[in-house]
């Protein structure tokens, strides 16, 4: 199975455009431009994933929105409570993805979880993840820690 490991992208801090709470924040213009230099650039890898999971907040399931329609997919991304902020289960989340006997899955989250996840699937990993950094992991149906393999990762400027 292929995971994609996507941070999601640039998001406006609280206090802007009556934004008071972490659970409200949005995509800024310049997140928006990330996920869709993001999603071009997985077009030219030919990613055709059979699921997008992002995190219940609104700006991961922006960051995936962007990335499906990029990608061209009449997919709709699936909050999943398994990639709630701050509420990692590093082998559920692995159960999870392994249910779907998937070939390949995009997952959108915060950090520091989703590098901490990309971590450990895979020991070459380092958690310098910035916003709309991906990295691609490839990992046996049923994933445990250390079994994948970073094939790649990309921060914005890298794609």
């Amino acid at each position: 199975m292929l995971i994609l490991v996507v941070r999601h992208a640039d998001a406006l801090p609280v206090g802007e455009e009556n934004i008071s709470t972490d659970a409200e924040r949005t995509l800024s213009s310049r997140g928006r431009e990330q996920a869709e230099l993001l999603g071009k650039y997985l077009l030219t890898q030919s990613l055709v994933p059979n699921h997008i999971w992002c995190s219940p907040r609104e700006r991961t399931f922006q960051t995936a929105e962007i990335l499906a329609t990029a990608l061209g997919l009449p997919i709709t991304p699936e909050s999943r409570r398994e990639l709630e902020m701050d509420k990692l289960d590093t082998q559920a989340l692995a159960d999870a993805l392994a249910e779907t006997k998937a070939s390949t899955v995009i997952i959108v989250g915060h950090n520091p979880d989703i590098a901490a996840y990309a971590a450990w699937l895979t020991d070459s990993f380092h958690k310098d993840f910035q916003t709309a950094s991906a990295a691609m992991i490839d990992v046996p149906a049923r994933a445990s820690r250390h079994s994948g393999s970073l094939i790649w990762l990309k921060h914005p400027g890298d794609y």
